[in-house]
Order: C-alpha cells, then sequence, then structure tokens
C-alpha cells in the first residue's frame, strides 16, 4: 500500500450467548478466578462493512475457506460524525487474525454525507493490495455496545458486545431503524501460548464456541436474498 498501516496479530474466539445478558457475562467473568478487571469504559462501535458486488468476502465466510478476509470503516461515540476514523483490513490464515489499521482524515463532515468520498478513498488506499479492491461499496452498517476486560495473570482480552444491529447502507442513509439481535457476543483476544489459559477460563461460564461474525450475521439478516 501506499501508506504504512498499524499490523496487529493475535488469536480469537467467539461464543455467544442468547440465554444470559451481557451483564450476566460479565458477573461470570469477573467472579472468574483469573480475576479479570474492567478496563476503558463501554462505548457505542460503528462499521461500515465494504464487499464485492457478488460479496466475496461473505461467501469466502459462509464456505469457510481458510484464508479470508474483510474491509470495514471503524469509529467509536454516539454521532453519525466522528474524527477518528479508520480503515481496518482484517484477514484470516487458519487460526492466526492480522488486522491492518489505516487512519483516515475526516474533511470535518458527517459520515452520511462523506460516504462516496470515504469509498473512492477506501479503494485507493487498498488498490495495491487486493484485485478486487476498484470494486469494493458499502453493504452493511454495523453497531453495537462494547465492554472491556482484562486478566493480567493470563493476558487474555475479552470484551463482551450488546445491543448489535446491521442495516443496509441505504437504511443508514435515510437513518431508518436497526434490526437488532437477541444474542451478546463474548470474543476473546489472546496469543497463542495462552489457548490452554483461555480454555480454562471459558470452561467456567455457560457459553459455547460458535461462527458469530457480525458481518455475515447482519448481510444474513438483511440481505435473506443471498442465503437461499
Amino acid at each position: 500500500m501506499s501508506q504504512s498501516a498499524a499490523v496487529h496479530h493475535r488469536y480469537e474466539r467467539k461464543y455467544l450467548s442468547g440465554d444470559y445478558s451481557a451483564k450476566q457475562l460479565e458477573n461470570f467473568l469477573l467472579l472468574n478466578e483469573q480475576s479479570f478487571q474492567k478496563i476503558y469504559y463501554k462505548r457505542q462501535v460503528n462499521s461500515i462493512y465494504f464487499d464485492t458486488p457478488d460479496f466475496e468476502y461473505f461467501q469466502q465466510n459462509i464456505d469457510g475457506e481458510a484464508n479470508r478476509q474483510k474491509v470495514r470503516v471503524r469509529w467509536y461515540g454516539l454521532a453519525d460524525y466522528s474524527e477518528q476514523v479508520q480503515l481496518e483490513v482484517k484477514i484470516r490464515s487458519g487460526e492466526m487474525i492480522r488486522k491492518e489499521i489505516y487512519p483516515l482524515v475526516n474533511p470535518k463532515k458527517k459520515l452520511s454525507d462523506w460516504l462516496e468520498e470515504l469509498t473512492l478513498l477506501v479503494q485507493a488506499k487498498l488498490s495495491e493490495k487486493m484485485e478486487e479492491a476498484r470494486a469494493l461499496q458499502p453493504v452493511l452498517n454495523n453497531v453495537y455496545q462494547r465492554a472491556y476486560y482484562y486478566s493480567p495473570a493470563t493476558k487474555v482480552r475479552i470484551t463482551i458486545d450488546e445491543r448489535i444491529g446491521a442495516r443496509q447502507i441505504n437504511d443508514y442513509l435515510k437513518l431508518r431503524p436497526w434490526h437488532f439481535f437477541d444474542f451478546s457476543v463474548l470474543e476473546c483476544k489472546y496469543k497463542m501460548q495462552d489457548d490452554e489459559a483461555l480454555r480454562k477460563i471459558v470452561r467456567t461460564m455457560p457459553i459455547q464456541i460458535a461462527k458469530s461474525s457480525k458481518y455475515v450475521m447482519g448481510v444474513e439478516k438483511i440481505y435473506p436474498q443471498l442465503c437461499s
């Protein structure tokens, strides 16, 4: 790419919970013997996901391809406007997750007013990295509330996401209502050497590992014709 990115490598495990609220999951976590602590503050996470016209990234996930990727623009907070906007490319190679983060300069506009310009910027930034870059278009707006936890003893970081919603880009531009899901997602981020510590942690919680891409679940919810 023409500009360098911040690059992060990690492993992830995701767990869905429809039987327990986010608050109950938090209580399970804080009572865990590994001494999890709240870090940071709960905040709203907003994303616009990009895909090709034939939803290539969505299909890669549905097909269970070991090597796949996602492209999204992310910002935090309640408003449609944020000065801190970033392009993220999330690349999965087997169990390893590589995330490249590119800060974007917001020309002091609401994101909904900036979407066409933003799309061109995303295409340009990724043009040296992927063949399909010039075909990428925004397809999904995603939102959720995220809380953060960390265990100094195990070096495992866990987030709990609730109030997960999705809508098509046209609905986003016209401020139409969200489609919300009735479950929470617990995500664990850790280094591979900490895998056994993570397994011990989750054994004490009433959750099961699940394939739970928020992008895929959002597409299935609002583009049902792709799943027929």
